[in-house]
């Protein structure tokens, strides 16, 4: 990498929050430095056949270094709060899983995330449609509930946006 002239910038500092982001910048910065497959994988080159070339010994000794090198990537990327949850680990694969199960949840909550936004959207709603129907029943009434029907509409959209955040983080699981 030096011969390119590229200088990595310091990998991203996880420290609790905004776990997708950083899972997303952590790929590309162990990829950049060829480390994500073993952080993916947990594979590890296997042993050295009999009587091995000096370069034979040179490529087993650097592929069997990747893995520190990401799992120490992964140490150097997390606030100290986090490092204590992983520091037991002994492989990124490890540490990786490990931070992917704690911060991004199973398939399971993510869809009991997706059920209960689902039901508060149907209950904004519900309330929307009483609003509107004892607005209508009366003109002078009408005006005085429009603010409030305005109200709702707002949190009826927010209620979607959050919605289809979630959704859109779910591809693939349900």
């Amino acid at each position: 990498m030096a011969s390119s002239g590229y200088s990595a910038p310091p990998p991203p500092v996880f420290s609790g929050e905004g776990y997708s982001i950083w899972a997303v910048k952590m790929k590309a910065y162990l990829k950049t430095f060829d480390l994500w497959e073993v952080t993916e994988t947990g594979r590890q080159p296997g042993p050295l056949r009999e009587d091995p070339t000096l370069a034979q010994i040179k490529a087993h000794s650097e592929e069997c270094a990747k893995g520190f090198k990401a799992l120490s990537c992964i140490h150097a990327s997390v606030s100290e709060v986090i490092f204590t949850r992983i520091m037991a680990c002994e492989t990124a694969k490890e540490a990786w899983d490990l931070l992917k199960a704690e911060f991004q949840g199973s398939a399971l909550s993510k869809q009991m995330s997706v059920l209960n936004l689902r039901r508060e959207f149907e209950k904004i709603m519900k309330k929307y449609a009483s609003i509107h129907k004892e607005s209508s029943s009366s003109n002078e009434e009408g005006q005085l509930n429009l603010m409030s029907v305005k109200k709702w509409i707002v949190k009826i959209m927010k209620g979607c946006r959050r919605l289809n955040r979630y959704l859109k983080s779910m591809r693939g699981v349900i």
